[in-house]
């Protein structure tokens, strides 16, 4: 594991939590994402919550564990996205995003020159 975990330009040294944003290509959209870098080398963890903006148990919960773990208690890195889909969450929208109508479950691995739904799934992927 290297020293410092490095997402799209989004940086977190060993021993950092990093809370902040990762933008969607070519548009307006940040999603949430939490960086913990751990003190000591181990493996990394990819937790995601709210692929479908209704799933408020899961985004909860993500938000709780992305404010309760410190670097000083894990090894290695666990990155959180809490909710995937932030325009669906936010405009209440259960199972599509508002601003192109695709459910982004469906629109894996994505595509970088598409819509929203599939720019995020290509950024997740």
């Amino acid at each position: 594991m290297s020293d410092t975990m490095d997402i799209c330009g989004l940086k977190a040294e060993r021993g950092q939590k990093l809370q902040t944003y990762i933008p969607v290509l070519d548009s307006n959209t940040k999603i949430p994402i939490t960086i913990i870098n751990g003190q000591n080398d181990g493996p990394t963890l990819l937790i995601t919550a709210g692929i479908h903006g209704g799933e408020y148990p899961g985004i909860a919960a993500a938000i709780e564990i992305s404010q309760a773990i410190e670097p000083e208690v894990i090894s290695g890195c666990l990155i959180i996205i809490h909710p995937v889909n932030i325009r669906s969450f936010w405009e209440r929208s259960a199972f599509v995003t508002p601003d192109d109508g695709k459910n982004l479950n469906r629109e894996f691995p994505g595509d970088v020159n598409g819509t929203l739904s599939q720019k995020t799934a290509w950024l997740l992927s």
